[in-house]
């Protein structure tokens, strides 16, 4: 990452750009109404945003969940969007960092997928600190 990002919990003047990320980043899928779906969960939902230069360039969503079979609370990931001038630098993965200790409203936050085809790539989970697993979800490495 050649530029200082500011990560931050989203606002509501966020979403205007939130809004024009999705379609830009995954233009052959609709986003949104999962993604204003989610916005409107706070505060079961963490959606932090990547700024850089004033220009929101990444946005992620943690959603509390619970665990079937368990009292173990878990947060899913995801969508988690990063425009694509600004891929392959790494943003995703500071917003997902930033993420984590933010997770304390979950206690002991876990990561999970929120949809297969949304799953961070494998690699990218390894950035951040996490395995994947078979499931499908990840743990600390």
């Amino acid at each position: 990452m050649t530029e200082s990002i500011e990560v931050r919990e989203s606002m509501p003047g966020d979403l205007a750009a939130i809004e024009l990320l999705y379609p830009e980043t995954f233009p052959d899928e609709d986003l949104l109404a999962l993604v204003r779906d989610l916005l409107r969960e706070a505060p079961a939902a963490l959606s932090l945003v990547g700024i850089i230069d004033s220009r929101l360039v990444g946005h992620v969503i943690f959603t509390k969940c619970g665990v079937v079979g368990s009292s173990g609370k878990a947060a899913l990931l995801g969508p988690l969007a990063v425009a694509p001038a600004w891929q392959k630098q790494r943003i995703g993965s500071a917003i997902v960092l930033a993420g984590q200790p933010a997770g304390g409203w979950l206690g002991r936050i876990r990561l999970a997928e929120a949809r297969r085809r949304l799953a961070v790539p494998q690699d990218q989970l390894r950035r951040v600190g996490r395995r994947p697993t078979l499931t499908g979800g990840s743990r600390d490495l």
